[in-house]
């Protein structure tokens, strides 16, 4: 069978033609082979709603803020380190196994 539809074709008919080609079997026989009308219709189309996917915006207030907050716990631990330090300046016995990163 052949057709003069194709993927381009509008709405409307278009003529299917019946013929046996390589169509043969010793078990069958084939009758008289009749020409067919394919109907093409208009689809419908479909929508659906997504919600939007929000862009993240990061601005210079955001990154100054980050940087304070990065600065403040650098200056934090520099002053642990410095308390500590002068604590064991003061000690006139400073144990050699003091381990400092765990007091």
């Amino acid at each position: 069978a052949s057709t003069t539809a194709l993927p381009t074709t509008g709405v409307g008919q278009a003529t299917i033609s019946a013929s046996a080609g390589s169509l043969a079997s010793s078990n069958y026989s084939f009758g008289t082979l009749v020409d067919a009308s394919l109907s093409i219709t208009k689809a419908q189309a479909g929508a659906i709603a997504v919600e939007p996917i929000l862009p993240i915006v990061v601005t210079n207030q955001t990154l100054m803020q980050q940087q304070k907050n990065v600065t403040s716990a650098v200056t934090s631990l520099i002053s642990s380190v410095n308390q500590r330090s002068l604590q064991i300046d003061e000690q006139k016995n400073v144990d050699p196994n003091l381990d400092l990163a765990n007091q």
